[in-house]
């Protein structure tokens, strides 16, 4: 983190005049713009695209050497790659990131766990977070994703990943899918809901949807501060 704050200044530098060129601390690599969700925010699918190989990711991650401390690696959905992992771990062996962080719609659970796994193994002194993508309970989660069984797979993908990395069910569609409620003890909240904080424009909202039975204490959508301590 030190090491972050010190390289601050010669950020704002470049950001006003352009020089000296700095490297990035935090990057989202978008792997592939494939995906086989439609959701009604979403058009990245119908973006035409030529990928880049792992051979030539790893030429990347060489030329950022040791300047990343979080990487992202999105989508479209990032486990259609079926170089995922190699790509992941060739990042890890040229940066050594403190987060890396995978986004998915979780409905790959076979390709998924086994990935996951092999990362929890690889990644040794980096912290690697599990975003599940879901917009609602159910059916109605279906229907905002364009994917039908979306949360059948979602919530089985999510269940069965295992420590010691993090796992978190992010939650895209606010407008869409999940009601939220600013107070949790708002008496509109569905008797049996839990009550799971969010953080929408800055704000702590509180989910109602997902009942307590069966989700209580998952996250949606974590902030950034509750991976501070790792990005060292």
């Amino acid at each position: 983190m030190i090491g972050a704050l010190l390289r601050v200044p010669g950020y704002r530098l470049m950001h006003a005049f352009g020089f000296p060129r700095m490297k990035p601390i935090n990057m989202t690599i978008s792997t592939t713009f494939r995906c086989n969700s439609r959701c009604l925010t979403c058009n990245v699918y119908e973006r035409p695209v030529v990928e880049l190989d792992a051979e030539e990711w790893d030429k990347v991650f060489r030329s950022l050497g040791r300047s990343v401390m979080w990487f992202t690696f999105s989508g479209g959905e990032p486990f259609l790659r079926k170089d995922l992992v190699e790509i992941i771990e060739s990042a890890w062996r040229r940066c050594r990131p403190s987060v890396v962080n995978i986004p998915t719609n979780g409905t790959f659970p076979e390709r998924v766990l086994p990935g996951v796994e092999r990362l929890a193994k690889t990644l040794r002194g980096t912290q690697l977070v599990i975003n599940v993508s879901l917009d609602a309970v159910g059916e109605r989660n279906d229907e905002i994703r364009g994917y039908k069984k979306d949360y059948e797979l979602a919530t089985r993908t999510f269940r069965e990943l295992k420590a010691p990395f993090h796992v978190a069910f992010l939650e895209s569609a606010a407008g869409l899918g999940l009601p939220f409620l600013s107070d949790p003890d708002d008496p509109a909240r569905p008797t049996g809901a839990a009550r799971l904080p969010v953080n929408i424009d800055g704000e702590t909202r509180w989910n109602t949807a997902l009942r307590a039975n069966e989700f209580e204490g998952w996250w949606l959508d974590p902030r950034s501060k509750d991976f501070g301590p790792n990005a060292k």
